[in-house]
């Protein structure tokens, strides 16, 4: 395959994410702006009506607020833009580093990019990066300061989310049982003393997650706010995130789960078995990821079997997510590649897979050998490119190239289609 074509397709990849800030950014300043949509509300979370999960950042702009007021909309996108900077950077330098193709670390299965979903999610995985990184110099240097750092970040990352523990913890504690698996220490109490203060904040925000009560009382703390920086003329209902501390287990779960595994990719074609196909298709591509050579640098080879076990790993860790915990599959998919990267970064050469995630990555990797239209680039290319990963929900047809503008496609596929009722 030409390098100029593979060029041209990585630029203009790399010119429709740029316009798809572009234009995000003047929909989220310019659009139907509204302080309780749930993508703003949930930046507004506090401790005003006690401790409750997702609510440290919300906390820190009260503070923060009432001490010299600001526009909080502009902070988030500061924040919003300022990480994703930040996330690119280390990614290229992961990249660099191992000596990864550049081509796949700019489409939407590694860094998922939408200005209309502004959340912390490169915030997380930054915490994540900088975690795997200090507990990896705690493992090689013993320093004591190293693993208390971890367990700070990793408390006040689970504090902004919960997700983060699933992405960033689990594998830290196999991490630390396979290194220490030789010595006398058998049990895998030992390594969870490492991270006990990261395990007792999961807990905390597992029980105090919330009511109605401690909704109320979140959102009215923010009425000074609402009235220095108002969107409309009337203070704002309150806030859909805010609003969802409310909800129980049993609202919850059923709510995620059928937004995105019993939603309808066209009408009368569910998501259920297009997930399944993004799914596999994700751990085809990581797994393979110096298919197409970009010639920024020369490239190393991959340990496939490695790289595909700790995405097995990683996936296994992440699945309440995946399955019922969360509704947004597109930002799922991104910590769980995201998060194998780094673990594959850190830890490639000490980590021990359990043997049968081994075993099975073997003949993952083996059938993926054998199927030579895999192995076929311009194949390669298509699938990255069609690859439907959406925001919110399961795949449906908008996420169709989803690395075009969200305006565009869903201007493309109102007029070919006409009703998108189906899409959630």
């Amino acid at each position: 395959m030409k390098k100029q074509l593979i060029l041209l397709i990585f630029i203009t990849v790399s010119i429709f994410l740029f316009l798809e800030l572009l234009l995000g950014f003047r929909a989220f300043l310019h659009g139907d702006l509204s302080y309780d949509s749930m993508m703003l509300s949930d930046w507004f979370i506090n401790y005003e009506g006690g401790f409750v999960r997702r609510g440290l950042i919300g906390q820190i702009f009260l503070i923060l607020f009432r001490i010299v007021p600001f526009s909080i909309i502009y902070t988030i996108i500061a924040i919003y833009l300022g990480s994703l900077c930040i996330l690119l950077y280390i990614l290229y330098n992961v990249f660099r580093k191992n000596g990864w193709s550049l081509f796949i670390s700019i489409f939407p299965v590694c860094i998922f990019i939408s200005f209309l979903g502004v959340r912390r999610d490169y915030v997380m995985l930054i915490l994540c990066y900088i975690v795997f990184m200090h507990f990896k110099n705690f493992i090689c240097t013993k320093r004591i300061s190293k693993i208390v750092m971890c367990n700070i970040i990793s408390s006040a990352a689970i504090m902004m989310h919960e997700v983060f523990f699933f992405f960033t913890v689990p594998i830290l504690i196999l991490f630390t049982y396979t290194k220490y698996k030789k010595s006398n220490i058998k049990s895998i109490t030992f390594p969870i003393l490492f991270l006990f203060p990261s395990f007792i904040t999961m807990f905390l925000v597992c029980v105090y997650k919330g009511d109605m009560g401690i909704a109320q009382a979140i959102w009215k703390s923010w009425t000074p706010y609402f009235t220095d920086y108002p969107l409309s003329e009337s203070i704002p209902q309150i806030g859909q995130a805010v609003e969802w501390l409310s909800y129980d287990t049993s609202h919850a779960i059923p709510f995620h789960f059928n937004k995105v595994w019993l939603s309808f990719f066209l009408p009368g074609i569910p998501s259920l078995p297009v997930n399944f196909y993004v799914i596999v298709c994700t751990y085809i591509i990581i797994t393979r990821l110096n298919t197409i050579n970009t010639g920024f640098w020369p490239i190393q080879p991959v340990d496939s079997q490695k790289l595909g076990s700790i995405l097995l790993l990683q996936f296994i860790f992440l699945m309440p997510m995946f399955g019922f915990l969360s509704c947004d599959f597109g930002r799922i998919i991104m910590y769980w590649v995201l998060s194998s990267l780094f673990a594959y970064h850190w830890f490639s050469k000490d980590i021990q897979i359990p043997f049968f995630l081994l075993s099975i990555s073997s003949k993952i990797q083996s059938l993926i050998d054998r199927t030579k239209v895999v192995s076929n680039k311009w194949i390669y290319i298509a699938i990255l490119i069609t690859l439907p990963i959406g925001r919110v929900g399961g795949a449906d047809i908008l996420s169709l190239f989803a690395f075009i503008p969200y305006g565009w496609r869903l201007s493309f596929w109102n007029n070919l289609l006409g009703d998108l009722s189906f899409v959630q």
